[in-house]
């Protein structure tokens, strides 16, 4: 499995509140680090985040960079109650895992930047 179609599995699973399929597509000793917080491990990652996948609905890809192992993505959120948000992630992946999350940005005034266009 290419990083794109790893990457698009995985926020899907997300979106669609899938913590299984999610689990799936991470390693176990993943490695996550965003402005709030750090995890050493899948299972430590979804027990502090998996609260975020409350409510979702959707996600759409603004923007990516894929490389042989990596991406650089920027999605839009979209919530059940109709509103949205915005992040930027950079990944890595082999084996058909994540084991890198690298979140960027997740300050609602990105949206800002960019217009409602997918990929």
């Amino acid at each position: 499995m290419s990083i794109r179609e790893l990457t698009r599995k995985y926020y899907q699973a997300w979106a669609a509140q899938n913590r299984e399929a999610v689990l799936e597509l991470l390693d176990p000793e993943l490695s996550f680090t965003s402005p709030q917080d750090r995890f050493e491990s899948a299972e430590s990652f979804l027990q502090g985040c998996w609260i975020y996948s409350t409510g979702l609905a959707g996600v759409s890809f603004i923007r990516g960079i894929y490389a042989d192992e990596s991406a650089f993505v920027i999605l839009r959120w979209h919530n059940q109650d109709g509103g949205s948000f915005m992040g930027a992630e950079y990944l890595t992946g082999t084996g058909g895992r994540i084991n890198e999350i690298l979140v960027v940005n997740n300050d609602p005034s990105f949206a800002d930047l960019f217009a409602q266009e997918a990929l």
